[in-house]
């Protein structure tokens, strides 16, 4: 019996000696889990000393681009959401920034019909509660076949004096649900698309008193008078497709209107007798578009013209009249449309141009182009050139007669004939290493010309040094 409880002893002894063992070992391995803990904690991240305020900053350029957000709604792999889940401290400055939480995508497609509108209120309220009191803007995208107009229409009474933007994508149905919403005090963008099923001669009245609404967005078969809205205020309108007649109309009800881009259908006109227009400054003719219609406008404001349109033989002169009556205020005129025209024809009725944007010019017209702005060839083209850019250079190099003419334009009796900046994209055969180019090109920054060779970006996009001359690879 004593030799059994030896052996129990014994046996017992051995495990409390592996427990003993065991703890020894687990406090060693917590020991150097603090001392590995106590390192970590002393890693200074350069980024988290920054000010919060900077860090805000930074967190806002982090946004998608509301054009090429994603159309499936707010995702957790872009920003805001994604900075909620990088550590603690990003999370509370991002659920702190209220600039991060002013726009919100909804795309209903998404979103199950048991949600309902309470359900959807409920998604709107938690994300526009982080956007403290800041304006909202909202996007609604929906292309199914469930018509979401009831919830729709109690999120925008619900947001309507909060709401600095809307972007509505809907079937045209859903847009007829939604007539006299109210009033949207501080609205300045509304955006429209709508499918072609309605009735489409009904005008819908969706605001009823918008007092800043100053951009209108319209595609996919909506219009600008489509709508029943407060024109009066509006300086910009985009659309996609238009008649001459609505253009007509649109201008009629909207004196304020300093902006148009779209695209005119080719229908008859029905009204009678020229159309002036005080304020426009500015327009932009989308591929497609047909320009007969100019011959009954009159803008003598007008100071810039984008045309992506190809001029069909018959307007010409419909379209050479409307600018001889716009040359005294036309200041600014890009284009990609050349067809058989020379620049006698382009320019001779804008001789006033300070700004000038060619798109793929064709060879010949280039050459041509380049020989008049030649001071020594001709003195009177242009005479008020201040900014030329060349897109899709078709020379292969940067040619004896263009930096001739170039080098014509650095001086002048006035400071405003004077070319100021020249911008082309990349040449095919441009060299780093040709030096009789670089100094060329470098000889013309002496004279206070900006100069730039590289990647293809508007004007009105771009913000040139006051003098610089470069290419993408840095040509110094």
């Amino acid at each position: 019996m004593s030799s059994v409880s030896a052996d129990l002893r014994a046996r017992l002894a051995q495990v409390d000696m592996s427990i003993l063992e065991l703890k020894l070992r687990l406090k060693s391995l917590e020991d150097n889990r603090q001392s590995i803990q106590d390192q970590l904690d002393s890693v200074v991240y350069p980024i988290l000393t920054l000010p919060h305020e900077i860090t805000s900053e930074i967190f806002l350029d982090c946004l998608p681009s509301p054009d090429v957000g994603s159309v499936e709604g707010p995702d957790v792999t872009e920003a805001p959401l994604l900075l909620l889940h990088v550590c603690r401290t990003w999370r509370d400055i991002a659920l702190s920034t209220p600039h991060l939480w002013v726009h919100l995508y909804l795309n209903l497609r998404r979103i199950p019909k048991e949600v309902g509108v309470h359900g959807l209120e409920k998604v709107m309220a938690d994300w526009f509660l982080r956007a403290g009191a800041c304006p909202l803007s909202l996007s609604i995208y929906n292309r199914g076949n469930q018509s979401w107009a009831e919830a729709i229409r109690a999120v925008l009474l619900r947001y309507a004096p909060r709401l600095q933007s809307i972007s509505l994508s809907l079937p045209r149905l859903d847009f007829q649900r939604l007539v006299n919403i109210g009033a949207f005090p501080i609205l300045e963008t509304f955006a429209v698309a709508f499918h072609s099923d309605g009735d489409e001669e009904e005008r819908l009245e969706i605001l009823d008193t918008a007092p800043r609404l100053r951009n209108l967005l319209c595609s996919e078969g909506a219009g600008p008078c489509t709508f029943l809205i407060p024109y009066g205020g509006l300086s910009t309108v985009t659309c996609e497709s238009l008649s001459p007649d609505d253009l007509f109309d649109l201008l009629l009800c909207a004196p304020s209107l300093e902006d148009f881009t779209g695209c005119v259908r080719d229908e008859e006109i029905a009204r009678l007798g020229t159309i002036t227009h005080g304020r426009l400054q500015t327009l932009r003719f989308s591929d497609g578009c047909y320009l007969y219609f100019l011959r009954l406008l009159h803008l003598p404001a007008l100071q810039n013209i984008h045309l992506a349109t190809t001029i069909v033989t018959d307007e010409c002169p419909d379209f050479f009249s409307f600018l001889a009556r716009s040359s005294a205020s036309l200041r600014r005129f890009s284009t990609s449309a050349f067809n058989t025209l020379d620049t006698d024809q382009f320019f001779t009725y804008m001789p006033y141009l300070t700004d000038i944007e060619l798109f793929g010019p064709p060879k010949e017209f280039l050459l041509d182009f380049i020989q008049k702005l030649d001071r020594a060839q001709d003195k009177l083209f242009l005479p008020q050139l201040q900014n030329l850019a060349l897109w899709d250079y078709t020379l292969d190099v940067v040619n004896a007669p263009l930096l001739q003419a170039l080098t014509s334009r650095c001086t002048g009796d006035e400071e405003s004939s004077i070319l100021r900046s020249f911008r082309v994209d990349a040449l095919p055969s441009y060299d780093d290493d040709d030096e009789s180019q670089t100094t060329a090109l470098r000889t013309l920054v002496e004279k206070g010309m900006t100069v730039f060779v590289g990647a293809d970006k508007l004007w009105a996009e771009s913000k040139l040094p006051n003098t610089a001359l470069a290419n993408d690879s840095q040509v110094n």
